[in-house]
């Protein structure tokens, strides 16, 4: 290998013949236009913003991935359809603080909540006015083993549901075993 090195020319005549450069431009050739910023000509132009229609089909997802329908499995129907209307209601702004927190610690490229980031997000909410986490409602350890029956025996077993993460259906879930 070291006599091949050795014989070896990189730069001989004919490479440098055959060499083409061009001079750089100077600052005076060159003309920049600065347009506005507009929202049509970027990069964002194809995205599609959340209407009605794509929220309905990623509650009706979530939910259907769920275990909240078996959580709930002594309820009526009538019982059942309200806590979805409720949780319907909340969902937006459920998925926004998912997409939030989901992209401060994703696993990998699959956005997700962890446990530190749970109790993150469970610590910040009792330094405002209302307080969720008490020793009279709920404790901290008793919010984490719901984490934890969250994330356990999910329906979807895949690369996109990381273990001891929480993603998007389950997020939803955690929410509701806290508020039981």
């Amino acid at each position: 290998m070291k006599g091949i090195i050795e014989n070896k020319e990189f730069i001989n005549e004919p490479f440098l013949q055959n060499m083409v450069c061009i001079p750089r431009p100077s600052p005076d050739d060159k003309i920049d236009i600065i347009l506005p910023w507009n929202f049509k000509n970027s990069v964002f132009a194809p995205y599609k913003p959340d209407d009605d229609y794509i929220l309905n089909k990623c509650f009706e997802f979530d939910w259907n991935c769920s275990k909240i329908q078996s959580l709930l499995k002594n309820a009526d129907g009538t019982t059942l359809l309200r806590i979805k209307a409720v949780l319907r209601s909340y969902y937006k702004g459920m998925r926004e603080a998912f997409k939030y927190y989901g992209a401060i610690g994703p696993n990998g490229m699959v956005a997700s909540v962890g446990t530190n980031v749970f109790m993150e997000i469970l610590s910040n909410l009792d330094n405002s006015d209302s307080k969720l986490i008490d020793e009279s409602l709920i404790k901290m350890s008793e919010a984490d083993l719901e984490f934890v029956a969250t994330n356990a025996g999910t329906k979807m077993k895949n690369p996109q549901n990381p273990d001891r993460q929480l993603i998007r259906f389950q997020f939803m879930e955690v929410w509701t075993r806290i508020a039981i």
